[in-house]
């Protein structure tokens, strides 16, 4: 890419490369710790109870600027359909 005069996507190469362990080898456990050289976060939120905390946990990412993905449950949903 750094010889082309304008590099594109078609001057990339890419390689998928398969793990050593594949996912479903490790089973179902809690990951506590990701890659340190990658300081990345995925948070998400399960809404399948009550409202009582939603405001108060909205209030707080929204104070540190936190971004995360809601998943709704289709039960909740129907009692808060607003």
């Amino acid at each position: 890419m750094k010889a082309a005069k304008t590099p594109g996507p078609e001057h990339l190469v890419m390689r998928e490369v398969p793990p050593a362990v594949a996912l479903e080898e490790l089973g179902a456990h809690p990951i506590y710790r990701g890659n340190p050289k990658k300081p990345a976060i995925s948070f998400m939120v399960n809404v399948a109870w009550g409202n009582e905390y939603l405001d108060s946990m909205l209030d707080t990412f929204d104070k540190h600027q936190v971004k995360t993905t809601f998943f709704l449950d289709g039960s909740w949903v129907k009692r808060n359909p607003e």
